[in-house]
């Protein structure tokens, strides 16, 4: 409904991120899954939600060889997540379960060499979609709260960004707090006291590296939720509005 989209868009405190799991991005698979939508209902809700919350990053779920799927079938499934371009993909080739519909009703005729292939197809589609979205993130300020320590030792630590993608920070002391244009200045930010992250904090960071799994930052101080917003209005901000843009090639 319009007003839950609303409230994602008003309130920074929600993580700005929808969950809308496709499962096949054609209508006539979707149907033999007993989905209940179409492709084009699907499109027309994800270019809504844009709209309502802009910014919003959308993951998704999809079976790929799934029960008679043909070779159309699955093209259309790859045009889908061209058009859409998912920020997470989580991503399967069908394999039969027991008592469900289309076990007891449908034929699972695709082979596997065909599946793991399709697998492949649609891997790659997501992966490069999610490359060029990387490549957006450098240089931006993100909100973060800190996780913790990052599951590989001696990595640094980890935290999630408002739209739920994995930042890696150096473990480090860093300001006590975040001010743009004292951040701005190397020399100001050296001079701030420094304290310790843990896990809960939020963190101002800057994007300066990315992979399709993972972001990578420095950290410019601590913050608030309320903070960040009352500098920012959002809980990212783009490098080319912001005092924030420059220096980042020195941190890779």
């Amino acid at each position: 409904p319009d007003e839950l989209l609303d409230v994602i868009n008003a309130r920074p405190n929600i993580c700005n991120q929808v969950h809308m799991p496709a499962q096949s991005g054609s209508t006539t698979c979707l149907e033999r899954m007993r989905r209940g939508y179409s492709r084009e209902a699907y499109l027309d809700l994800v270019a809504h939600i844009r709209r309502r919350i802009p910014g919003v990053a959308i993951s998704s779920d999809f079976i790929t060889g799934f029960c008679e799927e043909t070779n159309e079938e699955h093209e259309d499934t790859c045009s889908l997540m061209e058009a859409v371009g998912y920020d997470t993909a989580f991503l399967f080739a069908y394999s039969k379960r027991a008592k469900t519909h289309a076990d007891r009703h449908l034929n699972d005729n695709v082979p596997e060499d065909v599946k793991v292939k399709r697998l492949q197809d649609i891997n790659e589609i997501y992966r490069r979609k999610l490359e060029i979205k990387t490549q957006e993130e450098i240089g931006r300020v993100h909100l973060v709260l800190v996780d913790g320590p990052a599951k590989k030792v001696g990595t640094g630590m980890a935290g999630r960004t408002d739209t739920n993608r994995r930042v890696i920070m150096p473990d480090m002391p860093v300001p006590e707090t975040y001010c743009p244009e004292v951040a701005a200045n190397r020399q100001l930010a050296a001079d701030m006291t420094a304290v310790n992250m843990k896990a809960g904090d939020y963190v101002a960071v800057q994007i300066i590296s990315g992979t399709t799994a993972t972001l990578h930052g420095r950290v410019l101080g601590k913050t608030t939720l309320q903070e960040f917003y009352s500098h920012h209005g959002a809980c990212v901000v783009e490098s080319n509005d912001h005092v924030l843009h420059s220096d980042i090639s020195t941190e890779s």
